[in-house]
């Protein structure tokens, strides 16, 4: 509960408060959305003020937010409903990053599978290009703006097949390389 008093000769006042998130969930990152509902009294002794104040919102981060206005029970009440969504470009940069990790992982099994199956030969500088893909996976997903916590369904859609996807590939290739490469 948070009270702000003005009286007539004054600016408005500028306040910040945390608000509970419901009916969304991180898990579904980056489309995921919330709602947040405020309950607001206006109170004026004298007149009818409070049905002309206007309440503005801000926000300070990648969100976009809708506020609905709904009337109270009480003609002085004011209920808010806000919508909170991430914005386009937020979900599109995220959504191009786990692609990009989508296209390193077909890539990373083609050269593995084409190498352990004879097609191309065996080289010890592709090992390092598929460990190095290996590690910077997650610093890839960690990168990502909100860097959402470890466990969303981007990741067991994505980021962890694609993590295993590497690493397979990395073994038939070191496998291969071991079992050509000339004996000492």
């Amino acid at each position: 509960m948070e009270e702000v008093k003005l009286s007539a000769a004054d600016h408005l006042a500028t306040s910040t408060f945390e608000v509970d998130l419901n009916d969304g969930s991180v898990i579904h990152y980056p489309l995921d959305a919330y709602q947040a509902r405020f309950g607001i009294q206006l109170f004026d002794g004298r007149s009818s003020l409070g049905s002309q104040l206007g309440l503005r919102f801000g926000s300070e981060c990648w969100y976009k937010l809708l506020t609905t206005r709904y009337p109270g029970a009480d003609p002085d009440d004011v209920e808010l409903t806000t919508g909170i969504t991430r914005s386009g470009a937020f979900a599109l940069f995220a959504l191009c990053a786990y692609s990009a990790m989508i296209v390193l992982a077909r890539c990373a099994l083609a050269v593995g599978i084409l190498t352990f199956t004879g097609v191309q030969r065996p080289e010890a500088t592709l090992i390092g290009a598929l460990a190095s893909i290996t590690f910077a996976l997650p610093v890839l997903r960690n990168a990502l703006p909100g860097s959402p916590p470890l466990g969303v369904e981007a990741d067991v859609w994505v980021f962890l097949w694609t993590e295993l996807a590497v690493v397979l590939a990395l073994a038939l290739l070191v496998f291969k390389w071991a079992m050509t490469s000339p004996r000492p």
